[in-house]
């Protein structure tokens, strides 16, 4: 059947039968069905949504995509064996400018849809997780979580007096060094480089010692609530969770204190966490004390350890916390958000971009610039090391425009054929980067620049709102860069291409 097939494309549509598309497109439906049902069958349980930092789980991925590399490895030796054994540009068939448009187009959607093979086995296990999780409401279970917080000792320190809301010790952290000052005379802007003034050990300032001491006392008073789930309704504060529980504690309302316990219990059993604790003990805890002391503690087990069954009030706690936020995030991803398209495209893009200017130019040229984009590669590198700033940019974009404005004058010269095309070469390689470079220069120098006077900063220039956009749009610009490379590559370097093999050899 393929082999009818290839003959047939070989009369009427030669262009498919010489990137042998459908042989490829015939390889990546089955293989991508394949990533995908191996994706599907990943997944068994609940249990691997949190097992999924686990070795065991990284390991099956990492198993995964290295056979998925193998594959597509193995593929395009293949495949180039075949769509390198005849260049009817080179062999001066007539090949319009026109075909070579359509030839870049296939080949980078050739590379594009054999690259993506791992990407349909991370598709297989959304899908999968999201039948396993359809029941499931991470909304109400993070306040489940946040409320019942409040009573479970897993960590003495966030029942100290110092965790308290209202304390003045809440959250103060201790830095190694203080510095001397932070405003000094003189310019500052994000953009330039400055020296700070030698920091000083906290030790020489031992008047800050006693401000950082926190007393050691536990109640349930003192629990402030940090949600220790992310923060999935945006509508309630916090806070509201402690103000329950103070107002349960201070009114002895075991009963509500018991139904939020009950509830987290469920939680743990519906999410397949194992746990060992009796909600009604843990409640009678709280009331030990007339000043609601934490006297006792719960351990927190991993799945993994050994002692798991020797405890009597003991859970995977850790987990509880993580499944609720991966059911809530894998609800909101889809197939283009699990799709890494910013690298698949710059990696489909490179190598369709290598091998099309290896069918359009010569061998030598190719492999001068090919090599000496290496050698490119290592001299910006050292100069990294003694250009400060964002000069070096300057010298990339300048860089730039000199060796393309070189390749295009050299070419509609008709003068050093082998020259002309390896700046051509490298000008369609160092593109890749130009759009970007020319955004982080307008980053640079759209910051705001502040002037320290009398110990004040002084804003001197504010902030433009463009750099506000380059901060918060990095996929825009990722995608204008792509969309430009192939309009460069279209409307510019093929028709330069084209001319440059129309010119006499030297």
């Amino acid at each position: 059947m393929l082999k009818s097939l290839n003959q047939y494309l070989l009369v009427n549509y030669p262009l498919l039968w010489n990137t042998r598309f459908f042989n490829v497109l015939l390889f990546a439906i089955i293989g991508h069905i394949t990533f995908f049902i191996i994706g599907q069958i990943s997944v068994h349980s609940i249990r691997d949504f949190y097992d999924s930092d686990d070795y065991t789980e990284l390991f099956e991925s990492a198993v995964v995509g290295l056979y998925s590399t193998l594959v597509i490895v193995l593929f395009f030796i293949i495949w180039l064996i075949y769509y390198l054994r005849n260049n009817p540009f080179k062999s001066f068939y007539p090949v319009t400018k026109t075909y070579l448009v359509k030839e870049f187009f296939t080949v980078l959607f050739i590379s594009l849809i054999t690259i993506t093979l791992f990407n349909s086995y991370e598709y297989g296990r959304h899908l999968k997780k999201l039948k396993i999780s359809t029941n499931f409401d991470p909304i109400k279970e993070s306040h489940i979580i946040n409320q019942a917080h409040c009573f479970l000792p897993l960590d003495k320190f966030n029942f100290e007096s110092a965790a308290h809301c209202d304390s003045i010790y809440r959250d103060i952290e201790v830095p190694d060094y203080i510095p001397n000052d932070s405003c000094f005379e003189g310019v500052y802007s994000s953009t330039m480089d400055y020296e700070t003034t030698e920091a000083t050990p906290v030790e020489e300032y031992p008047e800050i010692a006693p401000s950082i001491e926190r007393p050691d006392f536990y109640s349930y008073l003192n629990y402030c609530s940090k949600s220790h789930s992310i923060d999935l309704d945006s509508n309630i504060n916090s806070a509201i969770y402690t103000n329950n529980a103070h107002r349960w504690l201070k009114n002895k309302q075991k009963d509500s204190i018991e139904i939020s316990l009950v509830a987290y219990q469920k939680l743990l059993n519906q999410y397949q966490i194992r746990n060992q604790f009796k909600p009604k003990t843990l409640t009678n805890w709280c009331f030990e004390t007339p000043d609601h002391k934490v006297l006792n503690d719960l351990t927190s087990l991993s799945y993994y350890d050994e002692l798991f069954p020797t405890y009597q009030n003991y859970g995977e706690f850790s987990y509880v916390n993580s499944v609720v936020n991966e059911v809530y995030d894998n609800r909101k991803e889809s197939f283009l958000s699990i799709f890494n398209w910013e690298l698949y495209f710059y990696f489909s893009l490179s190598i369709t971009i290598i091998l099309i200017m290896f069918r359009i130019t010569r061998l030598k040229p190719w492999l001068i610039a090919s090599i000496g984009m290496g050698v490119w590669a290592i001299l910006f590198a050292i100069l990294s090391n003694f250009i400060k700033d964002n000069t070096l940019l300057y010298v990339y974009l300048v860089g730039w425009i000199i060796l393309f404005s070189m390749s295009f004058y050299m070419i509609k010269n008709k003068s050093k054929k082998i020259l002309s095309a390896t700046f051509l070469i490298w000008s369609i390689y160092g593109f890749f980067a130009l759009v970007l470079i020319i955004f982080k220069i307008i980053e640079y120098n759209t910051k705001e620049v502040k002037m320290c006077v009398n110990r004040l900063w002084k804003i001197i220039t504010p902030e433009h709102p463009i750099h506000s956009w380059i901060i918060n749009n990095k996929d825009t610009i990722n995608v204008i860069n792509i969309t430009s490379c192939i309009i460069f590559i279209v409307f510019v370097i093929i028709p330069l291409a084209y001319k440059w093999q129309s010119n006499p050899n030297e």
